[in-house]
């Protein structure tokens, strides 16, 4: 566990950098071969000869065999490629193996179709390897002399993380599949989701539909989060990793995984997002007022700065559809804003805001803001 934090560290802590590292990178196949090792440390056994149920389910350990299938695949297209032992997916190589793998240029290009590909199946990889350390750590390491402290009906907090007091905690209540984050946002004891609770939350994502959606119950839980006093980013950034945001956002499903073929992004498209909210965030905070002390005194003074969060959602909401994604992503803005309670002139901001980001960040790169 501490060779893969390490590792993580020196690869980049996302597996979303837009050229990883097949092996090494978080979500590699080196992630899968630590699950195997802790098997056989523990248990004797291998991965494949794990008991399904206490430790891993039949669903997680046919992800990690398809995931470890796929990786193996790309790697050893990329050492036939390149006639050595290369890791590294690079852009020079990500061209040629999208044509290999019979990806076309239509609507995106097909390198950016086989790299989407890619990070999501590294995604499900990273997701459920994370998942299987946090349940290894508490069921073989955790003192079970911890006291549970009741936060209410549905939710209880062990140490620092927040668990679910019954099995049908979702499945009973689809509406604590939003409410969850919007109690640890606003509880700084949490810190952790408990992992069996992850598990259920994992397994009870796909009854977020229209119907659900719809409910005003569930849109004011979301906003909710929007608006939670602490960690409003990391609540966002455990929903996109556990399926609840791309399903309650469908348009930004779309963009999971989505890198552009360029030399100006660092970042998938919905890791970027991420990363923007969270500076968004940043500059309300004390404590950044003396690197960024301009940014940070408008900052502090907005009326409702949650306006400013969503505008950053919904900014490339619209990429990898074709046509002006500014545009787009105003139209899906103008929807969340319509269904969500906002009235007329906070709804023109967040649209105002979204149509126009890529002015803003022309003007601020380009012109001398001081004149």
């Amino acid at each position: 566990m501490e060779e893969q934090s390490t590792r993580h560290e020196k690869f980049g802590l996302t597996g979303y950098s837009l050229e990883p590292n097949v092996k090494s990178s978080p979500g590699g196949l080196r992630d899968i071969q630590v699950i195997g090792w802790i098997a056989r440390r523990h248990f004797g056994i291998s991965l494949d000869e794990l008991p399904t149920g206490e430790f891993l389910s039949e669903e997680e350990l046919a992800l990690l065999n398809e995931g470890h299938d796929y990786l193996s695949r790309v790697r050893f297209a990329l050492h036939t490629q390149t006639g050595r032992e290369e890791d590294r997916l690079l852009f020079e190589h990500q061209q040629t193996l999208s044509i290999q793998w019979g990806f076309e240029d239509h609507g995106k290009l097909a390198v950016e179709q086989f790299m989407q590909a890619y990070f999501r199946n590294v995604q499900a990889v990273s997701h459920t390897t994370a998942l299987l350390i946090d349940i290894f750590q508490k069921k073989l390491l955790h003192n079970d002399s911890s006291r549970a402290l009741i936060i209410d009906e549905d939710f209880e907090l062990i140490d620092d993380r927040i668990s679910a007091r019954h099995e049908k905690v979702f499945s009973d209540k689809p509406s604590n599949l939003l409410r969850i984050f919007s109690v640890i946002g606003r509880d700084d004891r949490v810190k952790r989701i408990d992992p069996e609770t992850t598990r259920l939350l994992r397994a009870s994502a796909p009854v977020i539909d229209d119907e659900f959606k719809n409910d005003p119950i569930n849109r004011r839980a979301f906003l909710e989060i929007i608006t939670a006093p602490h960690n409003m980013t990391k609540q966002l950034r455990r929903m996109l990793r556990h399926g609840v945001l791309a399903r309650y956002l469908p348009a930004f499903g779309a963009i999971v995984g989505q890198m552009q073929f360029d030399m100006f992004h660092t970042y998938t498209v919905d890791a970027h997002t991420m990363q923007v909210i969270a500076n968004c965030r940043r500059f309300l905070r004390a404590d950044y007022t003396d690197r960024f002390p301009v940014t940070t005194r408008i900052a502090q003074r907005l009326r409702n700065p949650s306006l400013l969060f969503l505008a950053a959602l919904f900014h490339d909401i619209g990429k990898g559809r074709g046509g002006d994604h500014s545009e787009l992503g105003a139209v899906d803005a103008r929807a969340f804003c319509e269904q969500h309670f906002f009235d007329e002139p906070d709804t023109e901001l967040i649209v105002w805001l979204v149509r126009n980001h890529l002015f803003m960040s022309s003007f601020s790169q380009k012109r001398d803001i001081s004149d």
